[in-house]
């Protein structure tokens, strides 16, 4: 006979022999238990540079993951020695694997993914793809497209930058002129969800030849797909050296559509307090749509 759910055996009430029969109830038990001590010691680190793109479903790393046998000290590498490896996910699937217990010497080990892991006692759960991200056992998440080291100092994936403007652009104008431009679509970046904020914003590098009137440099952006200019990337500057200005965070959807656009850059000299003389210009070096994740 064998218990419901962990499929331990143990003997009939006039089972003979029944001591053979309960020595292997127990052996069971005991290896069930010792799984329960390497599953809450283990360590996951090594890797790597991991991807993940959700269209494919392809997650990768270009190093083994690893981690230690705590009980007897050898690691459990995925999948080998010096070798990158990857598994497929569907959204809600597992990637797991199949340990090697109380291990020897050092273990390569398989990946595995599936809707449910094996019901024995050497399944562990690595990771589970939910929607566009891979949540790892250890709280570490990678998003559609993020190339980042999970477990290690994270590179690559703190800040992105889409660029309007890099160089000296300048105008005598009070009326907006177009200087620059990109296209931008906020479903090619990580979205905030699972504990990490997306943030976007629009800075600019600026300054004028008159701060005493003041005669200010102003920039904004312009959906150039759907008309119309966006109030809250208008920003300003009456300094006499360049000088960094940055937008509140904008809202997608609302402030910027959530698809692709393509944008324009306008900068203008700001006539409120009077008129622009011979001298008198604004100028720009750089502006760009700059969004972190925190």
């Amino acid at each position: 006979m064998k218990s419901p759910r962990l499929n331990w055996p143990f003997p009939n009430e006039d089972q003979d022999p029944w001591f053979e029969k309960f020595r292997g109830m127990l052996n069971a038990i005991d290896a069930s238990f010792f799984t329960t001590r390497e599953d809450k010691n283990f360590v996951l680190f090594g890797g790597g540079s991991v991807t993940f793109d959700a269209a494919s479903g392809l997650l990768s790393w270009t190093a083994p993951l690893e981690a230690v046998a705590a009980t007897t000290g050898f690691h459990w590498l995925i999948p080998a020695p010096a070798t990158p490896g990857s598994v497929t996910l569907q959204d809600g699937e597992f990637f797991f694997v199949e340990l090697t217990r109380a291990p020897q010497s050092i273990q390569s080990i398989e990946t595995r993914a599936g809707s449910r892991i094996n019901t024995n006692d050497d399944s562990l759960v690595i990771a589970q793809r939910l929607g566009s991200a891979v949540i790892f056992r250890n709280g570490a998440v990678i998003g559609d497209g993020q190339t980042v080291v999970l477990f290690g100092p994270r590179q690559l994936t703190q800040v992105a930058e889409v660029v309007g403007i890099a160089g000296l652009q300048e105008t005598d104008g009070v009326v907006f002129e177009g200087v620059g431009g990109f296209r931008f679509n906020p479903a090619d970046y990580f979205p905030s969800g699972l504990g990490i904020i997306r943030t976007v914003k629009f800075q600019a590098l600026l300054e004028t030849t008159d701060d005493v009137t003041p005669l200010a440099a102003n920039i904004i952006l312009k959906n150039l797909t759907d008309g119309g200019t966006i109030p809250a990337t208008l920003l300003a500057s009456s300094s006499l050296t360049p000088e960094m200005v940055e937008s509140a965070a904008l809202s997608i959807p609302g402030d910027l559509p959530n698809a692709e656009k393509d944008y324009e850059v306008q900068i203008q000299v700001d006539d409120t307090f009077g008129s622009p003389g011979a001298s008198d210009r604004i100028a720009c070096k750089h502006a760009s749509l700059r969004i972190t994740w925190s």
